[in-house]
């Protein structure tokens, strides 16, 4: 199984998804996953704002960064640098 292509229209999808979400629904659904527990072998400090955070940060990337066309990850894969984004 690969990894599968997202495209444009799927990641503002998703943003569009992710932007709803409110602070204290992110926060209530670490909490209700217990991330703050720390399972044998886990690092220990780990909490929920941290784990809210981590989320932030990723949201904040999807809300960012672009995906790559077909037609220039095409071109990109011709050139060797199919690694290179918009």
């Amino acid at each position: 199984m690969s990894d599968p292509q997202i495209g444009e229209p799927g990641r503002a999808f998703l943003a569009g998804l992710l932007n709803q979400l409110s602070q204290d629904q992110v926060r209530r659904l670490f909490e209700a996953a217990r991330a703050d527990a720390e399972p044998k072998g886990s690092a220990k400090g780990i909490g929920v704002s941290d784990w809210v955070a981590a989320f932030n940060l990723k949201v904040k990337e999807v809300n960012e960064k672009r995906c790559l066309t077909a037609e220039r990850a095409a071109l990109l894969q011709k050139k060797g640098g199919a690694n290179d984004k918009d």
